[in-house]
């Protein structure tokens, strides 16, 4: 079956003018067709230009998880990442119940690190400059290195 040019939704951006596919918009539900009226490429470019300062960002996010619709988003969301990482959530309730350790570098106020969810006591304790670095790839220690590192002090 060949589809016809009638059937094609178009739009125009009224950024750049162009005549795009629907496609190219993101979703916006509070528009009449439920289309950004800028392309995904003018609304990236404008977001380069106008970044939101994080403060702002933080306000907003603060604000929506407190109405309902922000609660019942959280709910959901947190349903559908407990239902495709169960061995994380299992580690994370477990290691609530592990003694707490500082930092295995500085020394600092430490949190957990999991080597593997598998594993759920299998961790190592890291503040949070030195967790970030790890999970980074900035630290040169591997998994079993730490593990080893951790087990001796």
């Amino acid at each position: 079956m060949d589809i016809s040019p009638e059937y094609i939704k178009t739009k125009i951006c009224t950024e750049c003018d162009l005549t795009k596919h629907l496609y190219d918009f993101t979703v916006d539900n509070a528009k009449p067709d439920g289309r950004d009226s800028r392309c995904k490429c003018c609304r990236s470019l404008y977001n380069i230009k106008h970044p939101i300062a994080p403060e702002k960002n933080r306000e907003n996010n603060n604000r929506y998880r407190k109405t309902d619709k922000g609660i019942l988003q959280h709910r959901k969301d947190y349903k559908k990442h407990r239902d495709k990482y169960p061995e994380r959530v299992r580690a994370r309730l477990v290691s609530l119940f592990l003694e707490k350790k500082p930092c295995m570098f500085c020394g600092g106020k430490a949190e957990v690190h999991h080597l593997d969810y598998r594993q759920p006591l299998k961790v190592v304790w890291l503040c949070k400059k030195h967790h970030e670095m790890l999970d980074h790839k900035q630290l040169e220690s591997t998994g079993e290195e730490l593990w080893m590192l951790a087990r001796n002090m």
